[in-house]
């Protein structure tokens, strides 16, 4: 069909039009909690005392001094984060629809940010609909993609690289942002030494000693002790695999017990691409059987609400009944076998693509995103406000895998 084609223009307009309404939507829907951290954060900003109120977070409860910073300064101006939360999303579109091609359009954005309302109720009520969530989750996740698109392309004016070192400070105040934010450039510049630059290595150096300051600042100490206590008072006598496996545990919650739309138009998209493109080894071939299997069972649990119970995607808690019963692990075993089959199928691309590293890198780095939560005693009362980084990763490896279906 061609590009400027009737039916082409209708769809485009229908994307930027469902865009637009859900934009609105989000405008319409955002209002601050009269509980816990909206009137926390709140309280604090109407005190006007900010620099004690810092002083005495960073001491004994948290060290996201500037991710705190900004939001006590600006949670009790709505228009800040009544606005700023569209232009979050709009932001994140703008920096994963340029990392997918040269330049972002309004389609591929509107497109985007689509899919990314299709994204579990349980991660954008409280990462999203949340104000908040927006300070510690939309908000920073949006400025680390933009910043890591503005690496990843390497042509950048002086202008975008400033801005992205200022940005790179913000960014290492939010654990699980700055995390993510340097094992990609760890993998990126494994992948390709050619990114490796003056600029990036700034980049680099700035986000992991401040992701440092902010892990071991007194108060971030005190809290994993006080946490511990409180949640999971055992968790200081697990070893690195236990906690692991608590990580292990938390994404398979999230691809396995909820119908994850990004995740299976990624698994939909990623598969046709294939079967587009040369021949098939056995090993492609069965993962992209399993991954449309994965996809359509997800979609039938979604069509057919009544299949959630003892299905063999949604197995229920394990209890002492239930432990030493192999059918429970069914679903860990599932997990495994989709993740080596999207990557198995990416791999194969890479050698008809080079650029295919790229969503190798988002989707190793989605699933460290959630895993990396059973290193923390809070890894079983965090929710899904947690899994919001993997969504959009979701998100941003279907729009890659659309560009190169559309080229």
């Amino acid at each position: 069909m061609p590009k400027d084609s009737v039916a082409n223009k209708w769809i485009g307009i229908s994307l930027i039009s469902m865009a637009t309404l859900y934009l609105l939507t989000i405008s319409m829907n955002v209002s601050l909690r009269d509980y816990h951290d909206d009137a926390f954060y709140l309280s604090a900003f109407e005190s006007g005392e900010f620099i004690s109120f810092l002083s005495h977070q960073y001491q004994t409860w948290s060290g996201r001094v500037l991710v705190d910073a900004l939001m006590i300064s600006t949670i009790g101006y709505r228009t800040f984060w009544l606005f700023g939360i569209p232009a979050s999303l709009l932001l994140l579109s703008y920096s994963c629809c340029k990392m997918t091609s040269s330049r972002a359009g309004l389609i591929p954005m509107s497109l985007f940010v689509i899919l990314f309302a299709s994204m579990p109720v349980q991660v954008i009520n409280d990462s999203v609909f949340w104000v908040t969530g927006f300070y510690n989750y939309l908000l920073p996740t949006s400025v680390a993609f933009y910043v890591f698109s503005v690496f990843l392309s390497g042509t950048d004016s002086k202008a975008n690289q400033i801005i992205s070192i200022v940005l790179a400070f913000y960014i290492s105040y939010m654990e699980q942002a700055a995390l993510c934010f340097l094992v990609a450039m760890s993998l990126t510049f494994a992948f390709k030494r050619d990114y490796l630059t003056k600029f990036s290595a700034l980049l680099f150096v700035i986000v992991l000693v401040n992701f440092i300051i902010c892990i071991k600042s007194p108060g971030s100490e005190q809290r994993l002790y006080l946490e511990t206590w409180n949640r999971l008072p055992q968790f200081k006598y697990y070893n690195v695999f236990i906690k692991f496996s608590l990580g292990l545990d938390k994404i398979n919650e999230l691809i396995m017990y909820v119908v994850n739309i990004p995740l299976i138009t990624f698994c939909i998209l990623l598969s046709y691409y294939r079967l587009t493109i040369g021949k098939l080894s056995i090993s492609v071939k069965f993962s992209i059987v399993f991954s449309v299997a994965y996809a359509i069972l997800q979609l039938i649990r979604l069509l057919s609400p009544a299949m959630n119970s003892h299905f063999f995607f949604n197995l229920g808690d394990i209890s002492g009944e239930t432990f030493f019963t192999l059918y429970k692990y069914m679903s860990y075993v599932l997990l495994t076998m989709l993740l080596a089959c999207l990557v198995t199928i990416m791999l194969d691309l890479i050698y008809h693509d080079h650029s295919f590293f790229i969503p190798i890198v988002a989707l190793l780095v989605g699933v460290i995103s959630v895993t990396v939560m059973g290193f923390s005693p809070t890894v079983f009362i965090s929710g899904f406000r947690v899994d919001f980084i993997f969504e959009v990763i979701c998100s941003f490896m279907s729009i890659f895998v659309v560009n190169k279906i559309l080229k």
